[in-house]
């Protein structure tokens, strides 16, 4: 097995085009939903490389979902996910629900 490790330079590059392919989205997801440590992780740098006045940030709410014993997922106000386009990343994640 060969593992690469990934620059945080090449990590925000690939983030700023996911950002740009997000802002192409007819009706991009206003609702993101951060699993796991890592998916916190890849939250935070999203939000350090979007800043405070990029298109997506006053659009876009973001919640934490834990999930605890690898069993039982937890989520913050669960009512706010109800009918909301949902970006959903995490360990072994990155789908669109």
């Amino acid at each position: 097995m060969k593992t690469y490790l990934l620059a945080r330079e090449e990590i925000r590059a690939y983030i700023r085009d996911f950002l740009q392919r997000l802002e192409r989205w007819s009706s991009p997801p206003t609702l993101w939903c951060s699993v796991t440590k890592s998916g916190r992780t890849f939250l935070a740098e999203i939000l350090a490389v979007m800043g405070p006045d990029h298109p997506l940030t006053e659009k876009t709410e973001m919640i934490q979902i834990d999930v605890r014993d690898g069993k039982q997922v937890l989520i913050q106000s669960p009512e706010r996910i109800r009918g909301q386009s949902v970006l959903l990343r995490g360990r072994g994640t990155g789908e669109f629900c």
